[in-house]
């Protein structure tokens, strides 16, 4: 019974051993079969699983078609069969072939992006301050992966990796070389130089300064990363958006102007010259430390109401240098009932005039008190300071007594924060944009000649929309909600407007039904839009693509003096949507159920749907910016401005009529 019971553990304990490895052994067959897990999208990509799987066959001499779709099918798992199921329908994933499967979640998981789009990320990428060139030319590698290049790929990777090499030096030294000059060579010679340099530069000292990072007990902190392109913290150039922007200091691409190395020779001569504005932060000693604390604070903490408070405040002065073309932002007040105009400027946290325009203006008035607060240029010079004084303003009838500060020399009188908390002023004024009356002839041509304001509704070409729903999920039907009866007629209308443009078509059954919710527009119409937050949207595959910030436009813009705005009239409605959709987006209404066979609005993905459209569509233009339907036209002078306009227009190549 010993020997038994021994033979009964040894057996358990092999097959704990075997069910552990998760392999079985087949003693019929003599084959090792490897149990295959369900395939995860959050753990890895669609092709790493497809070569497991192909392995496995492999393994077991797996060799008919029919059985390898079984295996694949029954192991992949419930979520992503129930994704299959919704990409093959109205077929059976079973009837299918393996290839033809693995094709559909390769499409499916991996988009195939536009050529184009991918070339031009190629062509603007460039080699980072701090990047090595060894990275430089990983990245290269990695973008031209998906170009399309064919047999000119190492002549386009030499072209680009030589233009845009940071270091001016080396690349002057390939482009000497003459047509011989192989990728090869290329990369072997820079690498040489740049070695060379480093080594240089460590025999001679030259050694950089490094700046702490701080960690946590956690390990390395990420969010203290600096961007090399933009400047900000919490990701790295490869990550960064703003990489492929044009520095309008150097004119390279790949950073911005305030992280540009090649600063102008008159911006540090012109540092303490001519000025148009202050911008302070306080900085508060300690006694006990040779460190000094620097934080940021409002102007409210800079309001200082008798002298011992200002015992041992440090206010850093940041120059500004005038652009000479930009006028600065003026205000008339009265200080002493004597008008002064001062420049606005809500950088700075006090007001400050000059020396001069005090003895000028207030001199006989008040009383100059002495005071310990200390003004320092951003290169760390003193700004004398003849001291302080309290003084009655009057602005936009409102009357204050506030504290004003007196420096010695020259610079504009600045109405800083402190006085805009207690002086409101007319910001409708001050914010006033002009809109021209008279169109000039040359855009009233362009104008003319483009079909794109004849009324029609039109229809992008070569997009369809596609809205992805979780597998598994039971569909939603909705009563139609009770109209108001002063829009019953209206809502009404729009609905045979929209069926007789082909954007609606009457359907007799469906499975997901929303409600409708009737918005009242700017002239009296209606827009009809779907309450889809109560059927499709919380079940959603939401399609991420990033709404561009408004510094992003900014830079897209810049220069710009005159600006044409281009709305888009139904923008959504202008992307046709894909036929196995448009049942998730049908609306009941008082007239019955109608499906949508456009992108339409109050689906979550449409913003994300549609802006990824518009920047296919305008890509490579300059002095565009677009937020969804709205597109902003400029340029540095009228000419330039007509022809970017008229560049823009001529995208209506992208539409066809409805």
């Amino acid at each position: 019974m010993t020997k038994v019971a021994n033979l009964a553990t040894e057996l358990m304990l092999a097959s704990l051993f075997f069910w552990c490895t998760l392999t079985i052994f087949n003693m019929a067959t003599g084959t090792l079969i490897i149990k295959v897990e369900p395939f995860d999208p959050d753990l890895e990509k669609w092709e790493s699983y497809e070569e497991r799987t192909i392995q496995f066959f492999l393994a077991n001499d797996v060799t008919e078609d029919k059985k390898k779709v079984a295996v694949l099918l029954s192991s992949m798992g419930p979520k992503g069969y129930g994704l299959l199921k919704s990409l093959t329908t109205p077929t059976k994933p079973s009837t299918l072939t393996f290839p033809d499967i693995c094709k559909r979640l390769h499409d499916y998981y991996n988009p195939k992006p536009p050529v184009l789009l991918e070339r031009f990320r190629f062509y603007n990428q460039i080699q980072g301050p701090s990047e090595k060139i060894a990275e430089y030319l990983a990245e290269l590698r990695r973008l031209s992966s998906t170009c399309n290049f064919g047999g000119f790929l190492n002549e386009a990777l030499r072209d680009k990796f030589v233009c845009g090499l940071f270091d001016t030096a080396i690349q002057k030294k390939l482009l000497s070389e003459d047509d011989s000059l192989t990728l090869d060579k290329a990369v072997k010679t820079a690498m040489s130089m740049e070695s060379a340099n480093k080594n240089a530069a460590i025999i001679k000292g030259e050694t950089h300064s490094v700046q702490r990072v701080s960690s946590t007990s956690s390990g390395f902190n990420a969010s203290k990363l600096q961007c090399s392109c933009c400047g900000k913290t919490g990701h790295i150039k490869k990550d960064c958006r703003m990489k492929s922007f044009k520095c309008f200091n150097c004119g390279r691409i790949g950073h911005l102007q305030n992280v540009c190395r090649d600063k102008p020779a008159t911006e540090q001569s012109n540092v303490q010259e001519k000025t148009s504005k202050y911008k302070f932060s306080y900085r508060k000693n300690r006694k006990s430390s040779k460190v000094k604390q620097v934080r940021e604070v409002d102007g409210a903490e800079c309001n200082t109401d008798s002298d011992e408070s200002d015992s041992g405040n440090e206010i850093t002065v940041y120059y500004v240098n005038s652009l000479g073309s930009d006028k600065a932002l003026k205000v008339d007040v009265e200080i002493e009932n004597q008008k002064v105009s001062m420049e606005v400027d809500t950088g700075a946290g006090i007001s400050i005039i000059p020396h001069k325009m005090y003895v000028e203006s207030l001199k006989p008035k008040v009383v100059l008190k002495p005071t310990k607060t200390v003004l320092k240029t951003y290169t760390g010079e003193v700004i004398p300071l003849a001291g302080k004084c309290e003084v009655s303003v009057k602005c936009n009838g409102i009357v204050r007594k506030l504290p004003l500060y007196i420096i010695k020399g020259r610079g504009p009188a600045l109405f800083g924060r402190q006085w805009l908390s207690q002086l409101p002023l007319n910001w409708k004024e001050i914010n006033n944009v002009q809109v021209l009356g008279n169109v000039p002839e040359s855009l009233k041509e362009i104008i003319n000649e483009s079909d794109v304001f004849d009324g029609t509704l039109g229809k992008v070409k070569g997009v369809q929309a596609k809205l992805h729903i979780k597998p598994g999920v039971v569909p939603k039907f909705f009563k139609p909600r009770p109209i108001p009866f002063s829009m019953k007629d209206k809502v009404s209308q729009e609905l045979n407007r929209l069926v007789k443009e082909g954007i609606l078509q009457k359907v007799e059954f469906s499975e997901w039904a929303s409600p409708i919710v009737p918005v009242r527009k700017g002239d009296d119409s209606v827009r009809i839009c779907g309450d889809y937050k109560v059927t499709i949207n919380p079940v959603l595959h939401q399609q991420e693509y990033p709404l561009p910030r408004a510094e992003e436009l900014f830079a897209q813009l810049q220069g710009g003096k005159k600006f044409s705005k281009l709305d888009l009239s139904n923008a959504y409605l202008q992307i046709p949507l894909d036929p196995e959709s448009q049942k998730y987006v049908t609306i009941n209404t008082h007239m019955g159920l109608f499906q949508y066979t456009r992108l339409p609005f109050g689906v979550s993905s449409s913003p994300a749907i549609f802006q990824k459209c518009m920047e296919q569509v305008l890509i490579g233009l300059r002095g565009v910016g677009c937020y969804l339907d709205d597109i902003i036209v400029t340029g540095e002078n009228d000419e330039e401005h007509i022809k970017n306009l008229e560049l823009v227009l001529k995208r209506n190549a992208f539409w066809v009529k409805a």
